[in-house]
């Protein structure tokens, strides 16, 4: 490793998780679905938005499971708040 840059570069991506599903865990999808969004949207109003950052996400599945229990959620409401979902992931090929 002190002889070759691409030998650090190597190990770290083999270091790195890159592993993806929609709903990866579904205990803590749920938990998000049944608690964590509604409050988050409970007191919103139409100029309001809410922002999600799904983080070491690798291909994006998290994100697009987040914006889904998100839209659904505010499918509900009569008037929806804007939504805006980031996602980032350090492993460069993801």
């Amino acid at each position: 490793m002190r002889e070759s840059a691409q030998e650090v570069i190597s190990l770290s991506d083999a270091l790195l998780i890159t592993v993806t599903s929609f709903f990866r865990d579904p205990e803590v999808y749920a938990l998000l679905e049944q608690e964590v969004i509604p409050r988050c949207l409970e007191r919103k109003e139409p100029d309001d938005g809410i922002r999600v950052w799904s983080v070491g996400c690798a291909s994006g599945e998290e994100a697009y499971s987040l914006a889904i229990l998100l839209l659904e959620a505010v499918s509900k409401l009569e008037v929806s708040p804007k939504i805006q979902v980031f996602a980032s992931d350090l492993h460069e090929h993801s």
